[in-house]
């Protein structure tokens, strides 16, 4: 079966976004590597570029075109009928994607910029012998980012219908950036598969909340574009699929039902614990929990994460700790490691521990059994989720 659209994530989310997918009632999908692909209604597109956690690109596929060099690229492009899907004065961009085993194969094509530059003339020259006028390529602010990918010697070329990765929550400050993108952090809450009515979640170094607003969002059920609607009401984050008038058509952007949500925040009786030594870093929670709405169910705290006590019976406690990536760090986090480890071992009693690490030999220092490893990937570092049961 051919399928329309892609949903990218990163890799290790797969089964995770497709039971996202599944939970909107698109059951059409198929797994592939890095994301899922899969086909529905319009309508349903706009509920997963809303809605979906672990997103990071929702792609359309425009063509798909067997190549066997550079030239072939530009023949495809020049063959498509884009001046009837898109205006000679939106601006785009153009990224390509080639597989391992094509590099491996075609040695020439390990320059991705050639593909970039081919598949652009023929976009033009088709648009120059249809209309008279080519389109401009705008590096920064495109009205179209073209995404190619090359696989067994196949082109296919997609549209992101997003713009801003769906990771960008719209509650964070421009300039910052996190250690964690949101996406990644609401597949390790879904990883976690907390029961929030019977565990309380802490997380033991929150750094600016990231985990800790993803724990909420999943909890009390709050839309990934949330903090975007709620900030401008009419919720005018320009995704790519508004900025075309061919896509603007098709796919219609209803305004979500904030009142619903924040109704179902204030209503809210559960609590959230983070915590952190740095005061800064509890600042910037505190500024995004706020920003959001949420921060009157969370506790926050500054306390030593190897010192922590449980905040109740039954908990879930998480946390991200330094990985250790210059030479002579890691000496010094092997006490941290293992000291948190120790901790969890006497204070928390008939509760779940979740370490998220890129660090395999410092989470040896944890002198506790794994229930289970989870294989993820934060950007291009291979990590451990690793699970421990606490008796």
């Amino acid at each position: 079966m051919s399928y329309t659209y892609f949903a990218t994530c990163p890799f290790g989310l797969e089964n995770i976004l497709e039971q996202e997918l599944i939970n909107l009632e698109i059951d059409r999908t198929s797994l592939n590597k890095g994301g899922v692909a899969f086909e529905c209604s319009d309508e349903k597109v706009v509920q997963a570029i809303l809605h979906l956690k672990t997103a990071s690109r929702i792609l359309h596929k425009m063509l798909s075109s067997e190549i066997k060099n550079f030239e072939d690229v530009y023949q495809a492009s020049l063959n498509f009928p884009w001046h009837k899907i898109f205006h000679n004065q939106d601006s785009f961009k153009v990224k390509t994607v080639v597989s391992q085993k094509d590099l491996k194969l075609n040695e020439d094509w390990k320059n991705s910029f050639l593909f970039n530059q081919k598949f652009k003339d023929g976009y033009v020259d088709r648009f120059r012998k249809e209309t008279k006028i080519r389109p401009s390529v705008d590096k920064q602010n495109p009205k179209i980012n073209f995404h190619l990918f090359i696989e067994n010697s196949y082109l296919t070329v997609y549209v992101d219908l997003c713009g801003k990765p769906l990771s960008d929550r719209g509650y964070r400050g421009k300039n910052f950036v996190a250690p964690l993108r949101e996406n990644l952090a609401a597949g390790i809450v879904k990883t976690m598969n907390i029961n929030f009515q019977e565990e309380t979640f802490l997380e033991a170094m929150c750094g600016s909340g990231t985990v800790l607003i993803e724990a909420i969002y999943e909890a009390l059920g709050i839309p990934a574009s949330f903090a975007y609607w709620k900030q401008l009401n009419l919720g005018h984050r320009l995704w790519n699929f508004q900025q075309t008038e061919a896509f603007k058509q098709r796919f219609t952007l209803k305004r979500l039902p904030i009142d619903s949500v924040v109704d179902k925040i204030q209503k809210n009786t559960i609590k959230f614990y983070g915590n952190d030594w740095e005061k800064r870093a509890l600042e910037l929670t505190e500024q995004n929990l706020r920003f959001i709405g949420i921060d009157k169910c969370v506790h926050l705290s500054r306390q030593n994460a190897t010192q922590l006590k449980p905040p109740a019976d039954k908990s879930t406690i998480f946390i991200n700790p330094p990985y250790a990536k210059r030479l002579g760090e890691e000496q010094g986090l092997e006490k941290l490691y293992y000291d948190f480890g120790e901790n969890l071992k006497h204070e928390f009693k008939n509760s779940r521990a979740f370490i998220l690490t890129g660090n395999f030999s410092l989470l040896k220092k944890i002198s506790l059994r794994t229930s289970k490893k989870h294989i993820l990937f934060n950007g291009p570092i291979e990590c451990r989720l690793a699970e421990y049961q606490l008796y």
